[in-house]
């Protein structure tokens, strides 16, 4: 039992999964966040988790076999991928961003979000390079060392980003619905989101890679 747990602590997964979601209960007690500024913390890893796209679509093409050094068959596959799928990356993180945007202004009564925005990125930039760069580790523990991208092809690589992307879409419209529904304060919004995304990350997110 306890070596069991001890392998699941020291799992990259694991690990990233409880620092990620940790992180906005520690900036609301302690660095004084609110809801907004917790909605564009998983916005921002959000938007990270598509550079981690490109960087595993990459390697999914390029691996050994595939193509041949830089045949420009690979970049064309390369691009025709990432630019297809990035239009649906777009039109995903706008409607998120703007239900995330009507959910925190029903919760918080004075919501003013172009002032929250602006104070964000002025007082707390130093987590958008933590963010980009967390991702970047996590990418490169858990898919380019073990290598996970030998067993991949790129075509269901991308389906299951597309997958990704609207389950991310149909988990924030529950959000909304719900604040619509019920009266939350801040505190119970915030940890019915970092429990949402956990279970996202477990059983959804993890098993797309």
């Amino acid at each position: 039992m306890a070596t069991a747990i001890k392998d699941r602590i020291r799992n990259p997964l694991f690990a990233n999964i409880v620092l990620e979601n940790i992180f906005p209960i520690l900036g609301f007690f302690l660095w004084d966040w609110n809801l907004y500024y917790i909605f564009l913390f998983y916005f921002l890893d959000f938007f990270a988790s598509e550079f981690s796209y490109g960087v595993k679509l990459w390697h999914i093409i390029r691996k050994p076999g595939h193509f041949h050094g830089f045949d420009p068959q690979f970049r064309t596959t390369f691009w025709k991928l990432f630019l297809f799928q990035l239009p649906v990356f777009l039109v995903v993180f706008f409607i998120c961003a703007w239900l995330s945007t009507l959910t925190a202004d029903i919760v918080m009564a004075d919501l003013k979000w172009q002032d929250e925005l602006q104070r964000f990125f002025q007082n707390e930039y130093i987590f958008v390079i933590a963010i980009f760069f967390a991702q970047y580790m996590y990418v490169r523990m858990t898919f380019l060392m073990p290598r996970r991208y030998v067993g991949l092809h790129e075509g269901e690589f991308f389906k299951r980003n597309l997958l990704g992307l609207g389950t991310t879409l149909i988990g924030l419209a529950c959000l909304f619905g719900f604040a619509n529904i019920i009266t939350f304060n801040e505190i119970s919004m915030i940890l019915m989101i970092i429990s949402v995304k956990m279970v996202l990350d477990i059983f959804v997110y993890n098993r797309l890679g």
